[in-house]
């Protein structure tokens, strides 16, 4: 299935979401607030326009196998119990910005390294239980500084 537009997933008072024949969202796709749901899977998404993943409190795991490309923004914030992105290992392309920024668990962001261009910023900060090496080593070994076309903020992680 296709959506053209936008695409909302408040999470509150949910324990399970299918989203399993979601193949594209066109606009914005977001995934929050709240909620008990503890683990989130689009196992045919393969483009959205915005990925944002804001203020969930029980999403431990996100998993998006086959999502290669978004045409703006990628942006984590405020989630209380995500662990890493390594559901999004297929991303190889994001046309705007980066943001994984407050996310109280959060421990790798190595999940990201098929990433190999970004236009805009790359923001990782206060994460504080995120190894600071491994958010440079993603900049610097994977997505590469010099594929990133905006500025880079890594600063006040955890470890």
């Amino acid at each position: 299935e296709r959506v053209g537009g936008g695409l909302g997933l408040s999470l509150a008072s949910l324990t399970s979401v299918d989203v399993s024949s979601l193949e594209e969202v066109g606009g914005q796709l977001t995934v929050g607030p709240d909620g008990d749901v503890a683990a989130l899977s689009f196992p045919a998404l393969t483009s959205a326009g915005f990925l944002v993943v804001e203020g969930t409190t029980g999403l431990a795991s996100l998993s998006a196998p086959l999502l290669t490309t978004l045409a703006t923004d990628l942006a984590v914030s405020n989630n209380t119990a995500l662990l890493d992105l390594s559901g999004l290992s297929a991303l190889t392309s994001i046309g705007g910005s980066l943001a994984v920024v407050d996310n109280t668990v959060l421990n790798s962001v190595l999940g990201l390294s098929g990433v190999t261009s970004v236009v805009g910023d790359v923001r990782i900060l206060r994460n504080p239980q995120l190894v600071q090496a491994d958010a440079l080593s993603l900049i610097n070994d994977h997505i590469g500084a010099g594929n990133i076309g905006g500025a880079i903020v890594v600063t006040d992680n955890g470890l």
